[in-house]
């Protein structure tokens, strides 16, 4: 979703509608650099705390309740 020489409208509409497909699923959602900033704030606007922003070296503990 990054670009290099800003964003169109149908570019930030595409990242709209891509964080509102992504929100019907009830699930943690985590980008990083490929996406680019604007995107992701973008993203997060919709997906609230369900995105999130991983750096390099960031670590996820993924568990389940399940046994």
């Amino acid at each position: 979703m990054m670009r290099k020489k800003g964003y169109r409208p149908e570019d930030i509409e595409q990242i709209k509608n891509t964080a509102l497909a992504l929100a019907q699923y009830d699930t943690q959602f985590y980008t990083g650099h490929c996406t680019g900033e604007q995107p992701y704030e973008i993203m997060k606007e919709i997906l609230g705390e369900r995105a999130g922003y991983l750096h390099s070296g960031d670590a996820v503990d993924l568990h389940s309740s399940q046994p």
